[in-house]
């Protein structure tokens, strides 16, 4: 199912929509501009003055500098929205922090099979608004838009390490 068939016209939680819109939609053109003005090679978190919730962020990382690549429905995931926001997105996964990692894989799941209200959350944003996020916005943030059960750094950092076998599963609360 692509990304325009999960567009449909849910009427389920308007007020979540609303609700949630703006953190999705306020990304729009600066933020985009500075992602796209990013160096290819580097990761876009050591390109941008760190805030709390980036010291944070390198804090659960366990970074080590190396490149951490990843397989199946992600990385296929990752390589179509690539495809269609034009923005390097799997090389920027492969060099992430756990958390954010974590906060793009749960994004992911969300974008390639969508609960109902993430499709609502969802419904109005670009491809290329969407790639923007995944980098710019807090990771805790990312979660907590998408699912307010997974916005604890620490946990969400455990899901960085590798994706879970299908995008269904991150709607698992036992997960």
């Amino acid at each position: 199912m692509t990304r325009k068939e999960n567009n449909s016209s849910h009427e389920i939680v308007p007020e979540m929509y609303e609700k949630y819109k703006c953190k999705v939609n306020g990304l729009a053109a600066a933020p985009l501009i500075r992602l796209l003005a990013l160096e290819e090679d580097a990761p876009p978190d050591q390109n941008r003055p760190m805030n709390g919730g980036d010291m944070q962020e390198a804090n659960l990382a366990g970074k080590s500098g190396k490149s951490r690549p990843f397989d199946g429905w992600a990385l296929e995931a990752a390589r179509e929205l690539e495809r269609r926001a034009s923005v390097p997105i799997v090389s920027r996964l492969f060099c992430a922090s756990d958390l954010r990692r974590g906060a793009a894989f749960l994004a992911l799941a969300a974008w390639c099979a969508p609960h109902p209200e993430q499709r609502i959350i969802l419904a109005d944003v670009t491809e290329a608004e969407f790639a923007g996020w995944l980098f710019l916005e807090d990771p805790a943030e990312i979660a907590e838009v998408l699912d307010n059960r997974r916005s604890d750094p620490r946990s969400l950092a455990l899901f960085g390490q590798e994706p879970l076998a299908r995008p269904e599963q991150y709607r698992n609360p036992f997960i």
